[in-house]
């Protein structure tokens, strides 16, 4: 399994040889997590005009794995240089990511490059918005009072195939009771 913990910093030069809209305006390699990654990056607006950037990132390592796919948003009240034009949180590998993303000026290649920071976001439990506090405090009383942890059993089961209980169907009351 790959060390994703480690705070990744490269850059994606501009795509010089692009000939049609569908071809990335930034594409390179990268050395990601110990494993070399090509990258794809457009600049997009919404059609509300907000620019946000499209990421792909593709293992040449290993074909097979999934590409990781990501839409970083414009970042509003950049107060230095040193704030991303880009932001965003995003799944990657299952885990939590703080993705950020500046456009420079490559003076080296007379164009622009994308530089991108990936760091592992650790939750911290006291930020969570109030909502997501009481849905987790409800979560976890509902787990404790049904006791619902895995357990193993004691002695592997007979392969032979036995039918599940029904279900209950729930009270008419209980059925107006959920939000969707």
């Amino acid at each position: 399994m790959k060390d994703i913990s480690a705070r990744f910093r490269g850059s994606i030069p501009q795509n010089l040889g692009k000939i049609a809209d569908r071809h990335p305006d930034f594409s390179g390699t990268l050395y990601i997590w110990h494993e070399v990654y090509d990258g794809a990056a457009w600049l997009n607006e919404t059609q509300k005009g907000r620019p946000y950037v499209t990421l792909w990132l593709t293992n040449k390592s290993n074909p097979h794995e999934q590409k990781i796919k990501l839409a970083i948003w414009e970042r509003d009240g950049r107060t230095s240089d040193a704030d991303p034009h880009f932001e965003a949180t995003a799944d990657i590998f299952k885990e939590k990511f703080k993705v950020c993303a500046w456009i420079m000026p490559d003076p080296d290649h007379g164009a622009h490059r994308l530089d991108l920071s990936l760091e592992a976001v650790i939750l911290n439990t006291d930020s969570v918005p109030e909502a997501a506090a009481k849905a987790q405090g409800r979560l976890e009383s509902f787990v404790r009072s049904k006791r619902l942890v895995p357990s193993v059993p004691n002695k592997p089961e007979s392969t032979s195939t036995k039918s599940l209980p029904a279900a209950a169907a729930p009270d008419d009351d209980e059925s107006m009771d959920i939000p969707f």
